[in-house]
């Protein structure tokens, strides 16, 4: 008897040889680009490959490659993802106890990094970019001066920039209000990987005034997921000392093979990444103009706010409802549903015939008309915070119980409580569960979506 094996190496073989369309990451799309088999090239730190721990042959050449294409003073490989760079870049910037101004749309490794550093957090709120389907955008120079001037201390400033969503901030002007108020500013651009190289799309905060920069190389490039880069740039930053927690982050057996890709993607760029974008950027102009004349799909087009066109993001009533509908009429998987939208991710690896297919999936989604209801609950960030009582780090470490997320309300979470994706906490370790935190991810969890931090129902809070 033939058994159809159902482990992970044999459904990645199935999906491998499906007709999927992945609109998602990795920006690769499972599309081999003349890269060979993993395992020819899977080796060690052995003789002429260089250590990443100490690089002074091939892979610091490499890495000079990458500062000179983005415009560095320095980069370093990752090959744990952006995750890891987030933690080298704050840890390494700001000491034990140190205060540090942060976008509260930022992802659950910047919140991994002000627990392990033990860092005095003061938050920041984005704007709304779209409150009918809760789309949050820029953080505002003038919110991020004017929160310099209030408040003392502050070291570093901390943004995501993209947003998950593609809305750029202007981190130019920002930059500038942080080194005049004697703080350095690190930027989250794991989405921005392709920035900076034409086509339409936007410049990278490399060459914005940022002090570090992470990307995620495999998120919108041909480079193999959890490739990652962080950009140290202008003489503010201690790069020693990012340096030695670069090495603390890092594993000390990194990846040839994804190493490899990113060497790959890096030629790639230098020789033809500016064509090769400018082509990408006149393909997502044209299925962004055909997308934008739709009935009851509504694409997300913010008008005076830069984004990343790459970013196809749609507006409808029941987002997790019209990902199973693509998925299970169209074999099309998005990146992300949302309760009100969600997100197809491109890459300059897209082609003409893949987003042709999709774009006429979307069509016929339009025409058939919505499936789903509307969701009901409030956006999470709605100018109020919920209220804190205690640090990151005091709140993670201290004695809790179990509690029904139902009956929450008012009590202090141990636990990051967040949607994933996109990886944004309602709630953080130290801060009190309200109401409206509680009636959205009870929402999430109603439409199938993943809470991190619910856990058979119950959250961690403080006894």
């Amino acid at each position: 008897m033939n058994i159809q094996k159902d482990n992970l190496y044999d459904r990645l073989l199935r999906l491998s040889a499906s007709d999927e369309l992945p609109m998602h990451m990795p920006g690769g799309k499972r599309k081999a680009l003349g890269f060979p088999d993993p395992f020819r090239i899977d080796i060690t730190e052995i003789t002429d490959f260089d250590n990443l721990h100490r690089p002074d042959g091939i892979i610091k050449r490499e890495m000079q490659l990458a500062a000179s294409l983005y415009g560095a003073d320095e980069t370093l490989f990752g090959t744990n993802g952006s995750t890891g760079a987030v933690l080298a870049a704050i840890c390494g910037s700001l000491k034990k106890g140190e205060r540090c101004l942060v976008g509260r749309n930022c992802h659950t490794s910047v919140y991994h990094a002000l627990e392990l550093a033990d860092l005095d957090p003061v938050f920041i709120l984005p704007e709304t970019a779209d409150d009918k389907c809760g789309i949050y955008g820029r953080i505002r120079p003038d919110d991020v001066r004017r929160a310099l001037n209030e408040e003392t201390g502050i070291k570093a400033v901390i943004l995501t920039s993209p947003t998950y969503e593609g809305i750029v901030s202007d981190i130019r002007a920002i930059a500038d209000i942080c080194h005049e108020n004697g703080a350095l500013l690190i930027v989250d651009e794991a989405h921005g990987a392709h920035f900076g190289f034409g086509g339409g799309f936007p410049e990278t905060s490399v060459r914005l005034g940022a002090d570090a920069v992470i990307q995620s190389m495999h998120k919108t490039l041909p480079a193999l997921t959890q490739s990652a880069l962080l950009h140290l740039c202008g003489p503010r930053i201690d790069r020693e000392r990012v340096r030695r927690y670069w090495d603390d982050f890092q594993t000390t057996s990194p990846s040839y093979v994804i190493m490899g890709s990113m060497s790959r993607c890096l030629t790639w760029l230098e020789e033809d990444g500016r064509q090769a974008m400018e082509a990408y950027g006149r393909r997502i102009a044209a299925v962004r103009k055909r997308l934008g004349r739709l009935s009851h799909v509504r694409l997300f087009a913010p008008e005076g706010i830069t984004a990343d066109p790459g970013k196809l993001v749609f507006c409808v009533p029941d987002g997790p409802a019209a990902a199973r509908w693509l998925r299970n009429e169209e074999h099309i998987e998005l990146e992300m549903a949302s309760l009100r939208y969600f997100i197809a991710m491109t890459s300059p690896i897209d082609t003409d015939e893949d987003l042709n297919r999709f774009a006429e999936a979307i069509e016929r989604m339009d025409e058939a008309g919505l499936p789903g209801k509307k969701a009901d609950a409030a956006a999470f960030m709605t100018g109020v915070l919920p209220q804190r009582k205690c640090r990151i780090s005091q709140a993670a470490d201290a004695l809790s119980e179990d509690v029904a997320l139902e009956q929450a309300a008012g009590r202090v979470s141990a636990d990051q409580v967040c949607i994933y994706p996109p990886g944004i906490p309602a709630v953080i370790p130290g801060e009190c569960f309200g109401e409206r935190e509680i009636a959205v991810l009870l929402e999430a969890r109603e439409a199938g979506l993943p809470v991190l931090g619910l856990r058979g129902g119950k959250v961690r809070c403080l006894k």
